[in-house]
This record gives C-alpha cells, sequence and structure tokens, in this order.
C-alpha cells in the first residue's frame, strides 16, 4: 500500500514538473498548473460542469500543440533554437 502511494506522489510530481516546464516554454508562470492540475485529477472522482470540463480539455491541448516562444523569455533561452555559426 505504501509503495503504490509513495508511487502516485512521484508520478503526480513529475507530471506538475513537465506541465511548469512546458508552461514556461510558453512563457507563462507554472503556477497555471494550480488551475489545470486538481481538476483534471479529480474529474473521474467529482462532478464537474461542462464548462470545467471544456476549459481543462482546452488547457490540456494548449499544454500539447501549442508552439513555444521562439528565441529568449523570461524563463530561459528557446530549447529548439539552433546554435548560431559564425
Amino acid at each position: 500500500m505504501f509503495l503504490g502511494g509513495a508511487w502516485g506522489i512521484v508520478w503526480i510530481a513529475s507530471i506538475c514538473a513537465i506541465q511548469a516546464k512546458r508552461l514556461h516554454d510558453l512563457d507563462a508562470t507554472g503556477w497555471w498548473i494550480l488551475v489545470v492540475g486538481p481538476t483534471s485529477l479529480l474529474g473521474g472522482q467529482i462532478h464537474l460542469d461542462l464548462l470545467a470540463q471544456m476549459v481543462v480539455i482546452v488547457m490540456l491541448l494548449a499544454l500539447g500543440f501549442v508552439k513555444g516562444m521562439e528565441g529568449t523569455n523570461r524563463y530561459g533561452a528557446d530549447p529548439l533554437s539552433r546554435p548560431s555559426i559564425a
């Protein structure tokens, strides 16, 4: 039982870290996870109205498919940029 609970905490922490890194690619603060994360994790256990479900779906799709900012933003350099050869 403990191993399952510990694994769940590690899994949730890693998902939050990945989402925060993706939000930083979009030049958004990682605190937006507090909007999407608990709602999406509890969605199957509590009754959410249709609007809340749609907001979660749109935000998760945006995290997955929207291209990040080009160039450097306040969170660092663009990880997809190629170094210039001088």
